[in-house]
């Protein structure tokens, strides 16, 4: 901890006196100035930083801006966190705690990162949170208002969940609709309930003239359960403006990723466009790689006809590892 700093008392007035969310006693939010029975004070300080960092949700209070949480780094806070119509040299150690917690945090993305990729994954990526490129573009998502980010930043790094040792095949798009309600953080994946995307429809199209299938989750988590690695070249965009974020450092991340996941041999990487070819020299010798036109309706011309469904599994199947059910009509659990 370092020394407790006097800093500008706005920002607590605005973010700790007035806005922070009022929990329901009993729950495990505790209250956010009195840390009593309803929880303990770490309980309280992981669920106040979720929170923050978009992980969880309150249904009525806004976040505060992640920049001026940010801007707080390196500070142990304590000495003018109060509640409404309390003198400022009201104590609040408990705020204190919390954005020293925050500070102590390398990265506004490396947090999301390790609240949501799983453990084996970890190990892998974690490191590259110390590359220059990777500060650079943790500070410029932070500046951004969490309700402009696409996806959401609880499902930037989603595609991470799936365990390392249980991908077998790769699905390279190239950056998250641009829409928080429709991105999902796994590429060409859909959250939206309204009309799906015109490059959803054509991989499905495409999908079930080469197998035979008929019924989709446009989520696409029925086919991450079995193995497939769906990952965009950059993790993130503008709402409303698709390919912003191309050029901010994203697509080292993602090369390292598929890099890594190359050395376990006999990975089917399906490259979709130029941005996923253009990861081509990343993949290690020893697995098959497909490459085709990007689905949407610009190219999609090119894009049917590849097989690159029957073509997996074929490979999968010559390698005695399990195909891919395309067909969305099995319960696989969690």
């Amino acid at each position: 901890m370092t020394t407790i700093a006097h800093c500008k008392y706005d920002i607590f007035d605005r973010y700790i006196g007035r806005t922070m969310p009022q929990f329901p006693k009993g729950s495990i939010f505790g209250n956010p100035y009195v840390i009593g029975k309803d929880g303990t004070r770490e309980e309280v300080i992981r669920k106040h930083k979720e929170w923050i960092f978009g992980l969880i949700e309150h249904p009525t209070v806004d976040r505060p801006s992640i920049s001026d949480i940010m801007s707080l780094r390196g500070q142990t806070l304590g000495c003018w966190c109060r509640r409404k119509n309390e003198p400022k040299t009201q104590y609040n150690h408990c705020h204190g705690d919390l954005y020293a917690e925050l500070a102590d945090s390398k990265s506004y993305l490396e947090y999301c990162f390790s609240k949501t990729a799983h453990s084996s994954w970890k190990k892998i990526m974690c490191s590259e949170f110390d590359e220059k490129y990777m500060i650079a573009l943790s500070s410029m998502l932070s500046r951004i208002d969490v309700s402009e980010l696409c996806p959401l930043p609880h499902r930037i790094f989603r595609a991470f969940r799936l365990p390392f040792a249980k991908i077998k095949v790769v699905i390279v798009g190239q950056d998250p609709y641009p829409n928080t309600k429709h991105a999902n953080g796994l590429a060409f994946a859909y959250a939206g309930k309204d009309s799906w995307p015109k490059s959803l429809r054509n991989v499905f199209r495409e999908c079930g003239e080469d197998q035979k299938a008929t019924t989709f989750d446009p989520t696409l988590v029925h086919w991450m359960r079995q193995g497939v690695f769906l990952i965009n070249t950059s993790l993130t965009t503008i709402q409303g403006k698709p390919g912003s974020h191309s050029a901010w450092g994203w697509q080292d991340f993602t090369e390292l990723a598929v890099n890594r996941i190359s050395y376990k041999k006999n990975i089917v990487f399906l490259l979709w466009g130029k941005h996923a070819q253009s990861l081509k020299g990343s993949i290690e010798p020893g697995n098959l790689i497909l490459e085709a036109a990007h689905p949407s309706p610009f190219s999609c011309k090119d894009f049917f006809g590849c097989r690159h469904f029957s073509k997996t599994n074929s490979y999968l199947a010559k390698h005695n590892l399990r195909p891919i059910d395309w067909n969305y009509d099995i319960d696989l659990g969690d």
